[in-house]
């Protein structure tokens, strides 16, 4: 039985941030999300193993986690998705090693 996880405005909010953030680099229909019960992903190309980043808006703190140059899973607390402007650069830079080093997935991380 699949479960349908409905996105929070805060999500829908911070999906789009990612999206205009995004929109410089890549047309804007290649960025993608998918539910989960605890985050939603944001994805190049609806493809998991081309993840830009995590945005776990579910919890009392919300965060937005992105993976760094050395493929090191990185949280960043945020108090409202408007924030994540702030990680543009970083972002940015997750969106470029998918496309230079093609697609990598540190698989799900366990988040308490």
């Amino acid at each position: 039985m699949e479960i349908s996880v409905v996105l929070s405005r805060d999500e829908v909010e911070g999906f789009s941030i990612v999206k205009a953030i995004l929109r410089d680099l890549c047309d804007a229909s290649r960025i993608a999300h998918r539910n989960a019960i605890n985050y939603i992903s944001v994805l190049l190309d609806d493809n998991k193993n081309k993840r830009i980043c995590r945005l776990w808006f579910k919890r009392k703190q919300k965060y937005i986690t992105i993976l760094d140059e050395n493929m090191k899973l990185v949280r960043y607390d945020i108090s409202n998705p408007d924030e994540i402007h702030n990680f543009a650069d970083l972002i940015k830079a997750r969106y470029n090693q998918i496309l230079s080093k093609g697609a990598i997935d540190d698989g799900d991380e366990d988040e308490k």
